[in-house]
């Protein structure tokens, strides 16, 4: 580019530019004007309320079965039955070392051990022991599987590691793994659920909330700020709730939309 300048005593005037300098400038507006970039996928959800709950470091809320309230797992190895207002209705504390998951099924509430290595099945009445399911996975104790959840479309159970690496694990109804796989763009998991039709992958280090297919394909995310997030669930009229561990806090949000 060249600009030719003649000064003038206190004053410098600009004389001429080069006609492609012009063209240049003009190219650049076209360009702006026909700029038409695609939405991203990630938005914030917008916080409604918090609740307080009497239960030490909890990893993990499910609904129950039955819509009357909520299962919680703690890390100090105890199971609660909550209800809607997240009062303590039961709990146990039974021999378990480090409970990081729970879904409430048909037959039952599944818990799982990190440690271990275990798919608890409880009875629901009274939280006593059914039956456990062994999946092996090595690495330290505190490596094993973190989340749990299962689609009521597929008849398939979701298993997730937690990070480095975060795999995701397809069982089906007889807790067989069908597959073993990763999601790409999903670094860390701390909860997961499934609802209407589409997985939730909560990430506590990535402050977000990933929703899923079926088939395992990342399809939208959102930013949720809330400190140590450990689990996620769904209310019946949509709010999205995230469980926070230190904080013993339930987080409600708004319904979640792309």
């Amino acid at each position: 580019m060249e600009v030719f300048f003649y000064s003038n005593p206190g004053r410098t005037q600009l004389v001429k530019v080069k006609t492609y300098m012009f063209h240049f400038l003009f190219s650049i507006l076209i360009a702006l004007s026909n700029f038409n970039p695609s939405p991203s996928p990630l938005k914030s959800i917008y916080f409604k309320e918090k609740r307080k709950i009497d239960i030490p470091e909890p990893s993990d809320i499910c609904v129950r079965e039955n819509k009357e309230g909520y299962a919680v797992v703690s890390d100090k190895g105890i199971v609660y039955l909550v209800n809607n207002d997240f009062k303590v209705e039961k709990k146990v504390n039974g021999d378990w070392m480090d409970l990081e998951a729970c879904y409430d099924a048909k037959e039952g509430l599944w818990v799982v051990d990190e440690a271990m290595r275990k798919l608890i099945l409880l009875d629901r009445k009274n939280l006593e022991e059914l039956k456990f399911v062994s999946i092996p996975f090595a690495g330290a104790r505190n490596k094993g599987f973190e989340s749990l959840g299962f689609s009521n479309i597929s008849e398939k159970y979701w298993l997730a590691t937690e990070k480095q690496p975060c795999l995701f694990y397809e069982l089906n109804s007889q807790f067989q793994v069908v597959k073993q796989f990763q999601i790409k763009g999903i670094e860390e998991v701390s909860a997961i659920t499934f609802y209407q039709g589409f997985w939730y992958v909560l990430s506590d280090e990535n402050s977000m909330i990933y929703k899923c297919s079926e088939e395992g394909k990342l399809l939208f995310s959102w930013r949720v700020n809330v400190h140590n997030a450990e689990g996620i669930a769904f209310a019946g009229n949509g709010d999205c709730l995230v469980l926070s561990d230190d904080l013993a806090t339930v987080f409600f949000f708004d319904p979640l939309t792309e």
